[in-house]
Order: structure tokens, then sequence, then C-alpha cells
């Protein structure tokens, strides 16, 4: 009984001490063909969110105080992408190759890629914040219900 209260009590004090906050989004994506689903992502702590009017497929930002913002969208055809600018200036129109990830002019970093059927990235990452934020775009799964 003893060793159960401190297990409880150590996975608690480790899951609140996380610097990933687990998010929930539902929605219904252009290839769930009418069906609302359900996605997951852990993402990193100290954000705060903004829906965007900058398109109608733009799902859910969450902006850092140092600028840095991770975000996923519906626009599985890149036409209002976040990144379009950078993912223009490394693509190669000719061979048909489009980079997903990059350094931005500022020195920070940028990525893109599309997984189950949204897109998520993230823009003006520094060094020292980028396995973070690779593993937050790396960790969104659809829950089925």
């Amino acid at each position: 009984m003893r060793n159960t209260i401190i297990l409880i009590l150590f996975s608690t004090f480790v899951f609140s001490c996380s610097p990933y906050k687990k998010v929930t989004l539902k929605t219904e994506t252009f290839m769930s063909i009418g069906k609302v689903q359900k996605f997951e992502m852990n993402i990193p702590k100290g954000y705060r969110t903004s829906d965007s009017d900058l398109s109608q497929y733009l799902l859910k930002m969450f902006v850092y105080p140092d600028s840095a913002v991770l975000y996923i969208s519906l626009d599985i055809h890149y036409q209002h992408s976040l990144n379009k600018e950078n993912w223009i200036k490394c693509s190669d129109a000719l061979s048909g190759t489009k980079c997903e990830e990059g350094l931005q002019d500022n020195d920070k970093y940028w990525k893109e890629v599309m997984s189950k059927n949204l897109v998520v990235g993230y823009y003006n990452v520094s060094k020292t914040q980028k396995e973070e934020f690779d593993k937050a775009l790396n960790s969104i799964r659809l829950i089925t219900e």
C-alpha cells in the first residue's frame, strides 16, 4: 500500500513538472468526409492561443513570448501556409521538390509537415527550442472515439 501511494505521488509530481501540455482539438478535416475527428498533441508550455482570420483553414496558433509560433492548420494544399515564404525560398519548382524545414533570415528555425490530415508547423523557433518543438510536431495523434 505504501509503495502504491509513493508511486502515485511520484507520478503526479513528474507529470505536473512536464514542459509539455496536452492539447485536444476536434475538427472536421478535408479528408474526414464530414466526420468530426479528434486530435491530441503535446506542445511546449508557456503559450497563449490565437485563432487567425488569415485563412479559413487555420485552426489554432500557439504564440510564445519570444515570438515563436506553433500552429495547426487544415490547409493540406498549403495555399495559406504561415511558412509559405520560407518554403518557397528553399524549394525547387522545376524539380517539384518542396522543402519542409529550414533556417529563416533571422537565424530562427521553421518547419511544416502534413500529419494525419492536418498541417502542423512552427516558425521563429530558436536553436535551443528546436528539439522541443520537433517533439511537439511528432506527438500529434488521431484519437478514435
